[in-house]
């Protein structure tokens, strides 16, 4: 006797529809990994945007910080400043039983202060600065000195046609676009860093040798005027004379000093007034 199993048929479905179904599967998949990626993409883009507005906030903090707040700077003469939105004040005295510091502006003729407490928090201030903020030049040592106590620099050319920086009787080369070593730079480290527009920006002039004896050298100034530099002495051009130019010193208008050379068009020396009321840097001579 044969047995036959009793199969329904309805439960079987036909090949095009477990082939519908498995695409549908498929899809499901798909489209189940791209809700995935669309949510882990948006909560990268949050956490990016969350990151960008913490850095917005802790750089305006910061640049909030470097203009509101004071600091307390030493010159290169000793004497401390507290530098405030880029104006250099004076400690006068204190008020509030100590718990403050009145600081007055550098320049004599502003009434501009504000007041500080221990920690160089600014609790009250006046400010009606008349007057452009005064450039600090950062040293090497870590101190500042004024623009206006930076000696005198000049561009000169040499006798082998190179152009070096004359500053207060030293001579630099350009080792970089914006620095300048000193020509002795076997033993001397000094140099200057210049802006583009050739205002400093830091220097070190701490020379460890005598400065270079320059005897007769021609060279241009920056605003374009010749000057001539003899015995480490600076002249200016006068005026024409016979055969050549009257060369006085450019110190005559502030030492009164009446020292001057006459020389010929080809450089040699006619006449002269060597008699100088001040040292080679500017320095007045008492007798």
């Amino acid at each position: 006797m044969q047995y036959y199993a009793r199969i329904d048929r309805s439960c079987i479905r036909p090949a095009k529809d477990r082939q519908v179904t498995k695409r549908t599967a498929a899809e499901m998949d798909i489209s189940s990994s791209i809700d995935n990626e669309t949510t882990h993409k948006a909560r990268s883009e949050g956490a990016t945007r969350l990151n960008s507005l913490v850095a917005s906030i802790y750089i305006f903090r910061l640049l909030f910080l470097a203009v509101c707040a004071a600091v307390r700077i030493q010159l290169d003469n000793g004497r401390y400043l507290v530098v405030f939105k880029g104006y250099p004040f004076y400690e006068k005295r204190a008020v509030r039983k100590g718990t403050a510091v009145i600081c007055s502006c550098t320049r004599a003729q502003c009434n501009s202060y504000i007041h500080v407490d221990r920690d160089l928090n600014v609790v009250h201030e006046e400010i009606h600065h008349s007057h452009e903020p005064t450039r600090l030049i950062p040293l090497s040592n870590g101190r500042y000195c004024r623009s206006s106590n930076l000696p005198q620099m000049e561009f000169i050319e040499m006798a082998n046609g190179k152009v070096c920086l004359y500053i207060d009787r030293y001579t630099f080369y350009q080792r970089s676009p914006r620095v300048w070593y000193c020509t002795n730079n076997v033993k001397c480290r000094s140099y200057t860093a210049l802006s583009p527009d050739m205002r400093p920006l830091r220097m070190k002039i701490d020379h460890c040798h005598p400065p270079p004896k320059l005897l007769l050298n021609i060279f241009m100034t920056q605003r374009g005027k010749e000057r001539l530099v003899y015995h480490d002495y600076t002249y200016y051009k006068q005026s024409r004379t016979r055969n050549g130019f009257r060369w006085g010193c450019t110190k005559n208008r502030w030492h009164r000093c009446k020292a001057y050379l006459h020389l010929a068009d080809d450089l040699t020396i006619v006449r002269s007034n060597m008699e100088h009321t001040h040292s080679p840097h500017g320095t007045p001579l008492y007798k």
